[in-house]
């Protein structure tokens, strides 16, 4: 099951990607954040493990998030652990013109054969989280 979003930034590609590569930023700008620590390698190249806590339905989960695929300024696909279905989320950067850029993720889960009856309660959800994501992201970016 697939789920996307894009979202437009009324900033420049590099800016952008400086903000969403930026580890220690990750604690302003996602508001269902609450904790961040790095596990192994460099935060945010191919390999790199974090921990990530978010709050979710008034309790606080521990998300295992890797590094699968970086190719700055334009790319970063993340793998996730810990909610019920683990996910992978492909992040795109595209310049719409030399002040703008577009934002497109797509949210990847892999259900099974009896996991995909759940799938239109998840989507939903799903969808919510990365506008969430989107919205905060931008309006982060877009003030500094």
């Amino acid at each position: 099951m697939e789920v996307e979003h894009a979202i437009v930034i009324d900033r420049p590609l590099d800016a952008v990607w400086a903000i969403f590569d930026d580890p220690d930023l990750l604690l302003e700008w996602q508001s269902a954040l609450v904790a961040y620590a790095q596990i192994e390698g460099e935060p945010g190249q191919d390999g790199s493990v974090s921990k990530q806590t978010i709050e979710r339905s008034g309790r606080e989960v521990e998300l295992t998030v890797t590094v699968l695929d970086r190719r700055e300024p334009e790319f970063m696909k993340l793998h996730y652990e810990g909610l019920q279905l683990p996910f992978e989320i492909s992040n795109t950067f595209t310049a719409v013109d030399q002040n703008t850029t577009e934002w497109h993720a797509v949210i990847d889960v892999r259900l099974n054969l009896m996991q995909k009856a759940l799938g239109p309660v998840l989507k939903g959800p799903l969808a919510g989280l990365a506008e969430q994501n989107g919205e905060d992201f931008k309006r982060f970016a877009e003030s500094r």
